[in-house]
């Protein structure tokens, strides 16, 4: 590329100067239009301000004084007053200067932090190692050194009495003479907390020494409280206690000479370069190292040495644990809680103690000599001499599997499972057979062959006894009865009721015989009739049937106003209601406020469970009064009401009036606690409805009770 050399003015808006090269000397200068000198190129220094550049870059404002310029910076900025560099920009911004080298751009920065007023000093990655606020505070994130003759500390909580503390005063070079702290300590030796040079170690103690000796001091180990270090603690619990958070009520050991105490995770970090091996050994006096815990970052491996010998078990990355020998599990009485997705191997309690593997659904599988688990590979699996027992668990795919055993042969054809003669599938004692399937499959309990029947036995004191049979010639489900015993069929009630069963059973027959039941579940009040031959079906009731209820009620203390009383609860007395002054015949009806009977029963009741007729009241009374008393028992009929909640009136039907005789065979009086009867026969408008409730309600006549009589009706209804 050529190059052109200009003496003079450019001007234009497309001036351009590639290339500035002196005619004469090594120096180069623009000047402004007044032609002062602006920049001066004077061979590789570079002015502004100054026509004599000492450096690459030298800006000047107004020259200084003699000025002294630092020999190995590549910029100066020189002013006669005020030389600096202003980093201005928007709201918030953060001004820096930044030290960077061959690894890092910013090793090193200062900066300005508008939004927070800090002058901030970085290192590395990390801007903000010590700041300074608007306050003059100043924090410091790593250690602050001061060297000097004298450190002055002005705060209020760091007061010095003059007790002589000289800490290496002047050292230089290879540090000589021991140093540290002398307590003056009068008429006694002076107490010293010493860095001892020749033994490279400290030494707390007394001594005779002052603050003005030199050299390697004498110190007289003494009597120090550090029996128990603490880190963090309040009062260490061992002879090292570290703590981070105090734990939650944690129990401190009496026997462990280190404790590391957090409230959640309590740890201890073993940590170093790539492909590290952490490692905890475990000396005596015979190997620094007897025993090993260490892990292997470089094959991610968990490992354990004991007695010099390495790798005696790991654990890998994958869960998987390899013990170089026995595992010795101790006996238990059951397993652990189940865990999804988890097995559990254990040793149950018994003589001969037993292995069993827990499935997560909590299925135990007893291993034992005679077992053999079978898996869907290849070939068939023979199973040895040493297998007593064909306790077989076997897995397979549909392929043939054949396991010979001493004493019988024991195959799968077709997934099914073949028994030899002779032999069968036995469950060791406290154990069940199960039978499991996949989900959306049948259990299917069948018998090969023809008329093959399937037998359910069980054993009651020794004595096996089939209870039940599936006849393959008579296709039915067969009970069978014992010796000295019918069939029974017991069906329990729900488990949360109790423990109560319906039995159903047979007499001694004079021979068999089959019942049909009918095609349906028949209508209310029909009963189920035989036609003789065995057919069941459903007939109405005919003829006349009776049936009774008997209630007994307290009647209280009421008195002769011509009202009927309805009474509270026998046991409770809880209270009586009244109809008022009121008189009727059969079938009158009469409506009951249900809010002036809140909180009463509606008397004595008694609900009919199916169509009927009144035909007869029966009833003994004990009276307890002094008085003569004459007593009418009125029997009601009503729809069923809650009257607690309801606030209808109830509407009640009289279907049967009796006096109680005294027994002269009329109405009569009834004197203190004397027994009355009355059986009176009831014949007009004395019909029910199923499920109508039947109230019973009293009338005095003549005279009073008081609250400890008692009344017992007894109801009796033809069905017709």
């Amino acid at each position: 590329m050529s190059s052109s050399i200009i003496n003079g003015l450019l001007t234009g808006e497309e001036a351009r100067i590639n290339k500035l090269k002196p005619m004469t000397g090594t120096s180069v200068s623009i000047e402004d239009a007044d032609g002062t000198e602006r920049i001066k190129v004077d061979g590789a220094n570079t002015g502004i301000g100054t026509d004599s550049p000492e450096r690459t870059l030298h800006i000047t404002k107004d020259a200084a004084a003699d000025p002294s310029y630092a020999a190995n910076q590549p910029l100066i900025i020189e002013d006669d007053n005020r030389p600096g560099i202003q980093l201005v920009g928007s709201a918030n911004n953060i001004g820096i200067i930044e030290f960077g080298d061959n690894a890092h751009p910013n090793a090193g920065s200062i900066n300005f932090d508008h939004s927070t007023d800090r002058l901030r000093f970085g290192f590395g990655d990390d801007a903000e190692k010590v700041y300074i606020d608007s306050s003059g505070n100043m924090v410091i994130d790593g250690d602050l050194t001061v060297n000097g003759d004298t450190t002055t500390l002005s705060t209020t909580n760091s007061v010095v009495e003059d007790k002589l503390i000289e800490l290496g005063n002047g050292v230089t070079g290879t540090p000589s003479g021991d140093a540290g702290i002398i307590i003056e300590r009068g008429s006694s030796a002076n107490a010293a907390i010493v860095w001892d040079e020749s033994r490279d170690e400290f030494v707390l103690g007394t001594t005779s020494a002052t603050g003005a000796s030199t050299g390697d001091l004498t110190v007289t180990p003494g009597n120090v409280s550090v029996e128990r270090i603490g880190a963090g603690a309040v009062q260490a619990e061992a002879e090292v206690h570290a703590k981070r958070d105090a734990s939650s009520s944690g129990q401190y050991s009496t026997t462990a000479p280190i404790i590391i105490e957090d409230d959640a995770r309590p740890a201890i970090q073993l940590v170093g370069s790539a492909n590290n091996i952490g490692m905890i050994q475990f000396g005596d006096n015979s190997a620094e190292a007897s025993g090993q815990i260490y892990y292997d970052h470089s094959t991610d491996k968990l490992r354990v040495d004991c007695g010099g010998s390495g790798d005696r078990m790991t654990v890998d990355s994958s869960g998987n644990v390899v013990a170089e020998g026995s595992v010795i599990l101790k006996e238990k009485a059951a397993a652990i809680a189940d865990t999804a997705a988890y097995g559990q191997l254990w040793t149950k309690t018994a003589t001969p103690n037993q292995l069993y593997f827990t499935t997560d659904a909590g299925d135990d599988i007893q291993l034992t000599s005679g077992t053999a688990i079978v898996s869907s590979g290849s070939g068939d699996v023979v199973a040895g001499s040493t297998f007593t027992t064909a306790n077989i668990i076997m897995v397979c795919d549909g392929d043939d599997k054949t396991i010979d055993e001493p004493s019988g042969t024991i195959s799968t054809n077709d997934q099914a499972l073949t028994v030899g003669s002779n032999t069968g599938i036995r469950v060791g004692d406290g154990s069940e057979l199960e039978l499991s399937v996949e989900a959306g499959n049948d259990v299917v309990i069948r018998s090969h062959g023809s008329n093959n029947d399937v037998h359910f036995k069980v054993n009651d004191g020794g004595t096996n006894t089939t209870v039940m049979v599936l006849d393959g010639g008579d296709p039915a489900v067969h009970i069978k009865g014992g010796a000295a015993s019918a069939g029974v069929l017991k069906i329990f009630e729900d488990s949360d009721d109790g423990t109560d069963a319906v039995t159903i059973t047979v007499p001694a027959l004079a021979a068999a015989y089959t019942l049909t039941l009918p095609a349906d579940d028949g209508d209310s009040g029909e009963y189920l009739q035989t036609n003789g031959s065995g057919t069941l079906s459903w007939a109405a009731a005919t003829g006349t049937d009776r049936m009774t209820t008997t209630n007994r009620f307290r009647a209280g203390a009421f008195s002769a106003t011509a009202s009927t009383y309805f009474t509270g609860d026998v046991a409770t007395d809880a209270g009586q209601w009244y109809l008022g002054s009121w008189s009727a015949t059969h079938g009158s009806t009469i409506d009951v406020d249900a809010d002036w009977l809140s909180g009463y029963e509606v008397g004595p009741q008694w609900q009919a469970p199916r169509a009927c007729t009144l035909t007869q009241i029966a009833a003994t009374s004990r009276i307890n009064n002094s008085a003569a008393t004459a007593v009418r028992i009125h029997v009601f009929k009503a729809t069923p009401v809650n009257n607690t909640t309801s606030s209808d009136p109830i509407t009640m039907t009289l279907i049967g009036s009796a006096d109680l005789d005294d027994g002269s065979g009329s109405p009569g009086v009834l004197t203190d606690y004397e027994l009355q009867t009355v059986n009176d026969t009831i014949s007009s408008g004395n019909s029910v409805s199923a499920g109508d409730v039947i109230v019973i309600g009293m009338q005095p006549i003549t005279g009073a009770t008081s609250a400890t009589s008692y009344f017992q009706v007894t109801l009796e209804f033809t069905v017709s």
